[in-house]
């Protein structure tokens, strides 16, 4: 599929520029949005600057609308109520003590709001730890202070980046408008997810999230920045850090994953033609790491290092198994085999395009998890990792993948 292609492309060109800056089955309904141990929590107004429409949070969840708006958590065309993902979030896990631990977000979370300097989380509730929006340009000097001084008192100290006013009175902000949010999982009570529920990693997150209003594939991304901080005491080894996904374009219910692993790409694409939603004109969304976390061990990032999906009701329901499929093998540990029984950590990674090599096959309702690692990260240790979403649509639901 052409649209595929092309989003590999645009991956890889927006690569050196952010681094430096069978038959269908009747799947359930995607579960209902629920924030996990959280008495104040800031679900923001949607970052659609461009083409795309992404709700954010405080704590974790992003690309899945809390709020109850809409139907999905990315929207495209922005306006239009369609949408391309359901619900996002960042998972990590390591080896303590001999056994994983696992924080997920999901479609519930285990992060709450606020730093834990020193290991010391703030309280949750502090009205300081909303979401922050920085815009390039304003239409008056007074908006733009009053922006800037609301940001610099209370989102750089908790790890946002410094901002300042250009010359020519734009602020120098990543794409033409920022979110910045703080979390942390210091939060034992959080920690309920069947996917994860263990005792506490440690870590802060300091999130950024940008886009560009331009014409072209910049018109139709986003960016997403994870600085991720060890504020216990403990060594984590082993350990991963994933994108979770729960991607639906258009009708959920017919879709298709695969991933170019040469690219630290995954994706969804419709599996036909005709879709409930966009018709005959379904798009496709790319999930690409552009910036893997970096191992001392071997003295570089490491680009995606596994990709796994399942159908909805197969999810992972322990931390055992999500670790296990963050390091690319199933549930029970034993490597994924492709169709010639080949051990490989990346499931549908053929060329759709000329229907070669392992492609997905299974129409349903999906997930995927984009997952690198191993890396060591003892106490205060930093790990920075950044993600594109991308998203394509051509003339038909096959033109793109063409061209």
């Amino acid at each position: 599929m052409r649209r595929i292609l092309v989003l590999s492309v645009f991956a890889f060109l927006f690569a050196a520029r952010v681094g430096s800056a069978a038959a269908p089955t009747a799947p359930a309904a995607n579960p209902v949005a629920a924030p996990n141990a959280i008495t104040s929590f800031d679900i923001c107004a949607p970052l659609d600057v461009n083409a795309l429409s992404l709700s954010l949070s405080n704590f974790g969840a992003f690309a899945f609308d809390l709020s109850g708006l809409f139907p999905s958590g990315l929207r495209f065309p922005k306006g239009s109520g369609d949408g391309v993902v359901f619900a996002s979030g960042l998972w990590l896990g390591a080896t303590v003590a001999g056994s994983p631990r696992v924080t997920v977000a999901e479609y519930s979370q285990e992060y709450v709001p606020g730093s834990a300097l020193f290991g010391l989380p703030e309280s949750p509730e502090l009205a300081q730890l909303k979401v922050y929006t920085l815009k390039r340009t304003y239409p008056t000097a007074a908006e733009r202070d009053a922006a800037l001084d609301s940001y610099n008192n209370n989102a750089v100290s908790r790890g946002a980046p410094v901002v300042t006013v250009q010359p020519d009175g734009s602020l120098n902000v990543p794409g033409d408008e920022m979110r910045c949010a703080v979390y942390n999982d210091l939060t034992g009570s959080a920690h309920n997810n069947g996917a994860g529920a263990t005792t506490p990693l440690q870590v802060e997150v300091q999130q950024t999230t940008w886009a560009y209003d331009r014409p072209g594939p910049f018109g139709n991304s986003v960016f997403i920045r994870f600085k991720i901080i060890n504020r216990g005491p403990i060594t984590l080894n082993d350990m991963h850090l994933s994108i979770w996904a729960d991607p639906d374009l258009g009708d959920f219910s017919d879709d298709l994953v695969g991933c170019d692993s040469t690219l630290s790409l995954g994706y969804c694409y419709n599996a036909t033609n005709s879709d409930a939603r966009y018709g005959a004109t379904p798009p496709a969304v790319g999930y690409d790491l552009l910036q893997g976390p970096s191992s001392a061990a071997l003295g570089a990032r490491l680009p995606l290092t596994a990709f796994t999906a399942y159908t909805n009701g197969t999810d992972p329901s322990s931390a055992s198994e999500s670790f296990q499929s963050m390091h690319g093998r199933d549930y029970f540990g034993n490597p994924i085999r492709d169709p010639q029984s080949h051990p490989t950590h990346f499931m549908f990674a053929g060329d759709p395009v000329a229907g070669t090599s392992w492609v997905d096959q299974q129409v349903a309702d999906k997930r995927m998890l984009l997952s690198s690692g191993p890396i060591t990260m003892g106490p205060n240790a930093v790990r920075e990792v950044v993600l594109a979403i991308i998203v394509s649509q051509g003339s038909d639901g096959w033109t793109v993948c063409a061209s």
